[in-house]
């Protein structure tokens, strides 16, 4: 099943060198969205990356325009080789999450906002879902 670490992760701010500061609850916020994805291009490491068997490379798409044709963008992301794109999925590869980057807002439409603290699990005494 999904795991919702990732996307907590990108809420939170993790990715950034400067984190999300959480509202005055303490609570940081998700945007759940019904996607229209359009025309998909498939991101795959040997025609994507410069160096594709180097797992910890960036792809050749980072901060560039969508392939021309296509409305977006999708890919299996591993955590372990840099938040980058792993191919395999047709092999049974278990990857960390995926990842659809679309052209413009318009194809997402929000369904509805999921408040978490990222402490939550701590102080309830459970697991963390996400590293303090």
């Amino acid at each position: 099943p999904p795991s919702p670490e990732p996307p907590c992760r990108y809420a939170t701010g993790e990715f950034k060198s400067q984190p999300n500061p959480p509202n005055d609850a303490g609570e940081h916020v998700l945007i759940a969205a019904f996607v229209a994805p359009g025309m998909v291009y498939p991101v795959s490491r040997k025609p994507d990356y410069a160096r594709p068997s180097d797992l910890t490379s960036s792809s050749k798409l980072k901060d560039r325009a969508l392939q021309p044709q296509f409305n977006s963008h999708y890919a299996f992301v591993s955590a372990a080789h840099n938040y980058e794109c792993m191919d395999g999925a047709r092999d049974e590869t278990i990857m960390d999450y995926d990842e659809l980057v679309c052209e413009i807002p318009q194809q997402a439409l929000p369904a509805y906002r999921l408040y978490f603290r990222k402490n939550l699990m701590r102080d309830l005494g459970l697991p963390p879902l996400l590293p303090a």
